[in-house]
């Protein structure tokens, strides 16, 4: 933190909380709550500030898809097959 009080973007403890969803595999959605009240107005900006920032956010989800053990077994199992077969027709 510097001395006037300002948390830069990457340092600030809501960042972190966020990390994985600005700019890693999801859908964000993110709403600012603001008020009209001049004693809260450099809240107000900097939520605005940080509301803009996750605007220009561009994520590309992609569903994650789970392999069972036993596809993978079988790929290897054929791999392993396919390479074996590569030897034996070199070695002739």
């Amino acid at each position: 933190q510097q001395g006037n009080g300002h948390i830069p973007y990457r340092d600030s403890k809501l960042t972190r909380l966020l990390q994985n969803s600005l700019g890693g595999n999801s859908v964000t959605a993110a709403i600012a709550n603001v008020t009209f009240s001049s004693e809260h107005i450099e809240a107000t900006k900097n939520t605005l500030r940080f509301a803009s920032f996750t605007k220009s956010v561009v994520n590309k989800a992609t569903r994650n898809v789970a392999v069972e053990n036993e596809k993978i077994l079988q790929d290897y199992r054929r791999q392993i097959a396919d390479l074996q077969r590569q030897l034996s027709v070199e070695q002739e």
